[in-house]
């Protein structure tokens, strides 16, 4: 049992500012021996284990990057204590947490690196892709979906679905089998055998793996993230590459579009099968916009 911590040093931790994470790598924190038990059981599927990683303030995948963000909490094994035993909504704690987590958003990387929104099983299976909602009711019949993160997460989106999806069936047939066998869910497992045994006859897509360190510039502290996150929605729809915003913000301006159709055309854009073009001043940017205006006109209200 691990001895509690001096008002001292809990003072100390609680008023430690953000942006001294931000260029810690969590490899070389005390997580890298579960890090690096992923990226084993990453291999033994044969499955890409080229994702970098980071800390923000939440669990996510950058979309459109290589990028998957870790809580600065769990940076440091007793500001994660001191942050558990808090109000605030935290998660990742525990080893069996923490595998939890970070499969579910290799799952969203895995989806991107191959674009599966795209294939015909995944869409038959797991829907299309609506607009991400700000909040969600479970459904009476949670029997159609895995359980892996709570709240019933995959019932939130197509994309949270196919995550937790993925997160449950690379635990292994033996442990799912017994679990979901008689229920709907077991489509959607053997439906992700079948699309993780396609990605590995694939060539992945190249995702943007430029520097990213979102707490850089971030100067509140721990604890005054703590008093604010109290107040914040559990849910979280996933957040977009900084870089997608500025090719937003470039599109807006020069083709005159409004923000509701900009979103439209950085999503078609974050979909597309080749490389995706994220330098907004480039030619192959350029080239691709106008091919999505004339290929999706009928689409936006221009």
């Amino acid at each position: 049992m691990s001895r509690p911590l001096s008002p001292r040093i809990r003072e100390r931790l609680l008023s430690t500012e953000l942006k001294s994470f931000a260029m810690l790598k969590p490899e070389d924190t005390h997580l890298g021996p579960l890090i690096r038990e992923f990226r084993a059981e990453l291999k033994q599927w044969g499955l890409p284990t080229n994702f970098k990683l980071c800390f923000d303030d939440e669990w996510y995948y950058a979309d459109g990057s290589l990028w998957i963000s870790i809580p600065f909490y769990l940076a440091d094994a007793r500001l994660s204590v001191v942050c558990q035993r808090s109000s605030a909504p935290t998660e990742g704690h525990s080893r069996k947490e923490f595998l939890k987590l970070l499969r579910h958003e290799y799952g969203h990387f895995l989806e991107s690196a191959f674009n599966t929104r795209k294939w015909k099983i995944r869409r038959s299976v797991f829907g299309a892709n609506p607009v991400y909602p700000k909040s969600y009711i479970p459904k009476k019949d949670p029997d159609q979906f895995v359980k892996n993160l709570p709240d019933h997460y995959a019932q939130s989106h197509p994309d949270e679905d196919f995550a937790e999806t993925f997160a449950v069936f690379i635990r292994g047939a033996s442990y799912w089998k017994k679990i979901y066998s008689s229920k709907a869910a077991y489509r959607k497992l053997l439906a992700m055998g079948q699309i993780i045994d396609e990605c590995k006859k694939r060539k992945a897509r190249k995702l943007d793996g430029s520097s990213f360190r979102p707490l850089k510039k971030n100067s509140m502290s721990v604890k005054q993230w703590l008093i604010e996150a109290k107040d914040q929605n559990t849910f979280r729809p996933k957040k977009i590459h900084p870089k997608l915003n500025l090719a937003k913000a470039y599109v807006q301006k020069n083709w005159r579009l409004s923000p509701v159709e900009c979103d439209y055309i950085l999503k078609a854009i974050a979909a597309n099968t080749s490389n995706t073009p994220l330098a907004p001043r480039s030619k192959a940017f350029k080239l691709l916009i106008n091919k999505i205006i004339r290929s999706k006109g009928h689409h936006l209200n221009m």
